[in-house]
């Protein structure tokens, strides 16, 4: 069987911001590069298609699919591109209706058959990896049957028939890596502060998340509990891509890297034995590092560090569940300079319950941290499966939510919710002129003009 994986691309969604977007690195969708591992496999011939490195719009990637004469294709999309992803299918299904589309991703997981538009034949809901295989084999019969198959949506008789979630991958280290020889490895590059432009990839270490921050559904889609990958794995995958592609950065996903400390002291005594040559990044909780364990990641090639800042407001902090002293990050940031390691963090506005002057206490606090040389400021998005999103369908915290429609759930150029009075078009005004004093320092001013470019930031920010 002749199986196409795409994603849709991400970056033109942000309007002004998109040359800001870009600049941040283009990551490559690692979701569809295990399902494509998982089909070669079971003997499929596989092409991944990921428009956001081609540059493709929406009508380009159908155009693109259709002409490579798949027998079926796969689609992944997270919230603020599942209407691309709908958009790719119903020009495919114009063209070529009884060729069977396949959705997946965090979207159609969360909403189910809320989401699940007619452009669709199946869906996968959670982790498809354990089922991907068999759902392949059920379509290349003359009458397939779905409905053994746990986690796949599909429709009998025109009715929605829900699967429910499918079976998350327990042994991280059971999973084939990514079929990194279908991607376009060149596209995907990131800036680094010593090096400019490099090439760079993605990984993960664990899946899973045990905290409750309001704005993130991670905890939902992939449980409280962490699986990881072991070290010996991850060393291995790095091997690869240095040996055979020459990648020589990578990026860790996962959303609180240090969770472990023996785990990434084990990483760390395999990088020292393997002398790869390699440099690495990842984000993590400001309460949940220390020097030492810094210290011993830099010798080991770690050059760049996030922490989740998020407000400056201790109340704000409280209400989104995000358990982390600012005396904590302080810290944290203060050993990362005198470590010499790079440093950037996650910040938003808009939370429940802020006020506008609470959003300038956030920029206040980040301004005065002078190892963090740029950082964003999004906009609070209501994302599906989050607390955040149950809040503002409640109307809690002076929430009040304006529209359903996810092509609008941006974090930049965007926003959903009206906040204590304040409505999105406010909202987004006060976000450009927040981020211009935020970076109102010559060591920040420097730092991001360095990693997003002049140009990009202007119109970004200034609207030229």
């Amino acid at each position: 069987m002749k199986l196409i994986l795409a994603q849709p691309a991400w970056s033109d969604i942000h309007g002004e911001f998109t040359g800001v977007a870009r600049g941040v690195g283009n990551f490559p969708p690692l979701g569809i590069g295990y399902l494509a591992s998982l089909a070669r496999r079971a003997g499929h011939e596989v092409t991944i298609v990921d428009a956001e490195a081609a540059m493709l719009d929406d009508e380009a990637a159908a155009r693109d699919i259709l002409a490579r004469r798949p027998d079926v294709v796969g689609l992944s999309a997270v919230t603020p591109i599942y209407h691309k992803a709908v958009r790719v299918a119903a020009g495919i299904k114009a063209a070529a209706p009884d060729l069977p589309v396949i959705i997946g991703g965090p979207h159609v997981s969360l909403l189910g058959g809320e989401v699940f538009e007619p452009c669709f034949d199946l869906a996968v809901r959670g982790e498809a990896e354990l089922v991907f295989a068999d759902l392949l084999a059920e379509l290349g019969k003359p009458k397939p049957e779905f409905d053994r198959l746990p986690g796949v949506m599909y429709r009998r008789n025109g009715a929605v028939v829900d699967g429910g979630w499918a079976p998350a991958v327990q042994n991280l280290d059971d999973l084939p890596f990514p079929a990194w020889d279908l991607y376009d490895l060149p596209a995907y590059r990131t800036h680094l502060k010593a090096r400019g432009a490099v090439r760079f990839i993605a990984m993960h270490l664990t899946r899973g998340c045990p905290f409750r921050c309001a704005f993130c559904s991670a905890s939902t889609l992939e449980g409280r509990r962490v699986r990881s990958r072991s070290p010996e794995n991850v060393v291995a995958e790095m091997r690869l891509l240095k040996e055979e592609y020459g990648v020589d950065h990578f990026c860790f996903n996962d959303s609180t890297l240090t969770l472990d400390r023996q785990l990434i002291e084990r990483l760390c005594d395999l990088l020292d034995e393997a002398q790869l040559g390699i440099t690495w990044e990842g984000w993590t909780r400001a309460n949940r590092i220390d020097k030492a364990l810094l210290e011993r990641m830099v010798g080991s090639g770690f050059v760049r560090v996030s922490f989740g800042v998020e407000s400056g407001s201790p109340r704000i902090l409280k209400l989104i569940n995000k358990e982390v002293a600012h005396e904590d990050m302080r810290r944290a940031y203060r050993w990362a300079g005198e470590l010499n390691l790079e440093s950037t963090c996650s910040a938003m506005m808009g939370h429940p319950g802020e006020t506008e002057k609470e959003v300038w206490q956030t920029v206040r606090f980040i301004r005065s941290l002078p190892e963090v040389e740029y950082a964003p400021l999004s906009i609070a998005v209501p994302y599906p499966g989050t607390e955040l999103w149950r809040m503002a369908r409640a109307g809690e915290h002076g929430l009040k939510l304006l529209s359903e429609d996810y092509s609008q759930y941006l974090r930049y150029a965007g926003g959903v919710m009206e906040v204590n009075g304040m409505r999105p078009e406010y909202l987004r005004k006060l976000q450009k002129r927040a981020l211009i004093w935020m970076h109102l320092t010559p060591r920040k001013l420097v730092g991001i003009i360095r990693r997003f470019g002049f140009w990009s930031l202007a119109k970004a920010v200034l609207g030229l």
